[in-house]
Parts: structure tokens; sequence; C-alpha cells
């Protein structure tokens, strides 16, 4: 969303555990990557979100919607800084963990890449550390923008999904590029969080998206990803996507990738092989390819959680995918 203030990215960890939530380093443990087994679909309301500012509000949505595209303004190298963030109270990340399985996320070897020194470039300087509060524990997600002030996530990365007002993410900064203590485009505060009110109601699964609308337009610098969505249940079988983000078992703030295809398309959900681990939660799953007439990076899906049981839920990472009504919802609000 344009404005004329922006904010800063936020992210947040919630109370059942996720794939992708990381304590900060420093912070209490206590919940598995892995979340609740969610077997049953639910239906994603296609005309309200429910914002962390103005409550429940209600969206007027495009009949056929063609989702974002992506923007890369190039320069980024030489807009980067040398800029610090905070050093944090410990070195290691703690991840909370019930179980291997269900906080490694590692399916066989682990086949992540690791981008160092390579963050401050297109399409790795549109991803970035979401650092935030809930519960009065520290800690991170991932997030990715979409257009010059709005970031895409997970929905537990912005409400925990079981307090009502109470559930939201605090004191939320997002940093693009980030890599170690380093801020090279500098950060954002968040001025708004949003998420599907199946998510704010009940912590339902396959609600599981959240947005952040940032206190600066960050995006005209490091640039931004499209998004799209397929048509049927179907629609994402097989399609070649990358997994990118912030792990939490990797040395500290560095961004990890990894390819794999879409193994499972639910009407509401993506299920990949790609590794991931606590800190991964809201990366962006994408492709590389033509998207809304532009080529460049285009995200189906967020990523959400790690492996857990339920059907396809029990062997491979998943996250929810952007159907039609949800790519529809997210252009309104991104566009208001």
């Amino acid at each position: 969303m344009r404005r004329s203030t922006k904010t800063a990215l936020v992210v947040l960890g919630v109370g059942a555990a996720m794939a992708g939530l990381t304590t900060a380093p420093g912070s209490r443990s206590g919940r598995p990557e892995g979340g609740p087994p969610v077997v049953v679909e639910d239906r994603a309301a296609t005309t309200t979100i429910v914002s962390s500012t103005r409550g429940t509000v209600a969206v007027t949505v495009e009949s056929a919607p063609s989702g974002g595209r992506p923007f890369d303004p190039g320069g980024q190298a030489e807009a980067a800084t040398d800029r610090t963030v905070p050093v944090p109270a410990a070195t290691e990340a703690g991840t909370p963990a019930t179980s291997a399985s269900a906080a490694e996320s590692v399916i066989g070897d682990d086949g992540r890449i690791w981008l160092q020194g390579r963050t401050t470039r297109y399409p790795n300087a549109a991803i970035g550390r979401i650092d935030f509060r809930q519960s009065g524990v520290s800690y991170w997600c991932t997030g990715t923008l979409i257009d010059a002030d709005t970031v895409l996530t997970a929905g537990h990365c912005v409400h925990d999904g079981l307090s009502g007002a109470d559930g939201w993410s605090t004191t939320v900064k997002f940093t693009p590029g980030a890599e170690g203590n380093r801020a090279p485009f500098g950060s954002c505060r968040s001025s708004e969080l949003l998420t599907l009110p199946g998510w704010y109601e009940g912590g339902r699964e396959y609600q599981d998206l959240g947005l952040v609308q940032l206190d600066c337009p960050i995006g005209d610098t490091v640039g931004w990803y499209g998004f799209r969505s397929a048509e049927g249940a179907r629609g994402l079988a097989g399609v070649r996507v990358n997994v990118r983000g912030y792990p939490g078992d990797m040395v500290w703030s560095s961004l990890w990738t990894m390819a794999d295809r879409i193994r499972v398309s639910q009407r509401e959900m993506a299920f990949y092989a790609a590794d991931t681990y606590g800190g991964q939660s809201g990366s962006p799953v994408f492709d590389v390819k033509a998207c809304n007439g532009v080529v460049g990076p285009c995200i189906v899906a967020v990523h959400a959680y790690g492996t857990h049981p339920g059907g396809a839920h029990a062997g491979l990472n998943h996250g929810p995918r952007l159907s039609v009504e949800r790519t529809a919802l997210i252009a309104a609000v991104a566009a208001g």
C-alpha cells in the first residue's frame, strides 16, 4: 500500500508451534515448529480482513484479480549502507521443539543453500527478517515486500490466533536484506497488521496468512515480488518453486534457499519437500516466470508449517496458497 506514512514489517509467532517461528536469541522457548493437526480445509473469507487498528474491515475485491507484478528498481547494491542492528542478547537462536521432526522440518539430506553476501541483490533484497514480541517474548519470522510498503507473511507472525484483540504482535520491525547484524537498507516499523478472520478467530491452519503495512516505502529502494493464483485445487501441482528465508538453525540472521516442486496442491494449501526451520515462517514460496505480464519472482504460497500429523502434513512442509479469492483480497488491501 502506498501511503504518505509507512511502517516496518511485522511478523509474529503463534501459540501453537509453527514451522517458521523462532524465538530471538536469548529468549525462552517452548513452542514446537509443527502446528496442530488440521485435516479439514476451511474456506477463507474473501470480503473481510481483520486489522490491528481498524478491527474487521469489509474489502471490495475485483471479480477477476490479476495479483501483483514484481518490481526491480535496480541499484540495490549502491543504495546499501553498512548499518547495524542491535546485537542479540545471545548468539544462538533457540528453536522450541517437542520432537526432532516437528522442530527441524529437514526432509532427508539438508538441501538448503546459503545466500551469503547476496542479500543486497534483487530479489533477495525484497525479503527481510521480521522482529517482534508476543506475550512478552521476542521472536523473528520472514516476510516479503509485495509493494512499496506492504509485507506478505504468515498469519501467526502478526497474530497468535488465540487471544483476540490481545493477540497482535508488538514492537514489529522489518529489515530487508538483513545479514548478521547488518541492516543494509535500514528498517521500517509496522503501522498496521492484518490477517484473515479464520486465523484471528480460531487459529485455523488454512487461514494462516498475514500482511504488515509499513511506515516507510522501503520497497521503492529494494523492490518487491509479484503474486498470483492458480485455478482449481490441483492448480499448483508440479510447479517448481523456491522457499527462501531466515532459519534459526543456521548462522544468525542468514538467508537460505531451496528449490523443489509442489508435491501436493489443495484448494487452500500447498505442500513441498524444500527444507525449512524455525524462523522461516512467512517465507515466500515462489516461482520465477511470467508474473501477470512481467518476468520475475511470483509468490504462489506462504510457508508456515513443518511436518506434523495429518495426511500430507505428516511428511511435507507446507503453507497456505494464494487462491483466486485470496489473491483478490491481498491485491485490494495492498492497493487501498
